[in-house]
């Protein structure tokens, strides 16, 4: 008679590349503040980080293209102008696109979560989804994931 075997599966586990995995060195809430203090006005963290975060879930990035960008960027400024109840001294959502072009945008990974992945990489199979540019393979093979 066979003995039971006990057969182990690989736990599929799936992330969400931006915001998940991979980050922007520039905190965009960060930036907004800043640009905000540059024009006189002063708003907590907290109150810039829901303004931000209820206009992500309006607008997607899957349907930012070169071609839109500008136009995507001036309604999502717009959108974080509204909830902010600012006055376009404050906030003037072409002025804010202008400053956020001119700032160089890099990602990273948190050291931490290459560690994890790769250590527990042999008892789980990992899936990464991503509406992001295949920018994304070229950061993701740098740390060799």
């Amino acid at each position: 008679m066979p003995k039971n075997k006990i057969i182990k599966k690989k736990i599929n586990i799936f992330f969400d590349l931006v915001d998940t995995l991979m980050f922007q060195k520039k905190n965009k809430v960060q930036l907004l503040k800043n640009f905000l203090k540059s024009n006189g006005k002063k708003i907590s963290k907290t109150k810039l980080t829901e303004a931000i975060g209820q206009t992500e879930e309006e607008f997607h990035y899957s349907e930012l293209t070169s071609e839109n960008k500008k136009e995507f960027y001036l309604k999502f400024n717009k959108s974080i102008q509204k909830k902010l109840n600012l006055s376009e001294k404050y906030f003037s959502p072409e002025d804010y696109f202008l400053y956020r072009s001119k700032i160089k945008s890099s990602w990273h990974i948190n050291k931490k979560e290459i560690l994890l992945l790769k250590k527990y990489h042999k008892i789980h199979n990992f899936y990464i989804a991503s509406n992001f540019s295949l920018k994304a393979f070229a950061i993701l093979r740098r740390y060799k994931i």
